[in-house]
């Protein structure tokens, strides 16, 4: 069985007071609704933030993928090329 660690963080005064008053209208310890609020924020970022920033990013990555392909930089090679003998 895991065993619970203490971590202590600081925060201000006037959050602090609200924090307790939130503890206290859900009948937990101020402790006990740091946990669940941390426990929450990191299950989010697992299950949702996580899956979307890898979505996003394959989608990136395949946008790149496409615009250069060989006939886009022939393309753009090509271009560039008649520019310069213009000039």
């Amino acid at each position: 069985m895991a065993r619970d660690i203490r971590v202590a963080f600081k925060l201000a005064e006037d959050k602090k007071d609200l924090l307790q008053q939130y503890a206290e209208s859900y009948g937990v310890t101020m402790s006990g609704l740091c946990a669940f609020i941390i426990g929450q924020w990191l299950y989010n970022q697992e299950k949702v933030a996580k899956p979307i920033v890898e979505a996003v990013g394959e989608v990136v990555r395949e946008v790149v993928r496409q615009e250069l392909s060989e006939e886009k930089v022939r393309e753009f090679v090509k271009g560039d090329l008649a520019e310069t003998a213009r000039k």
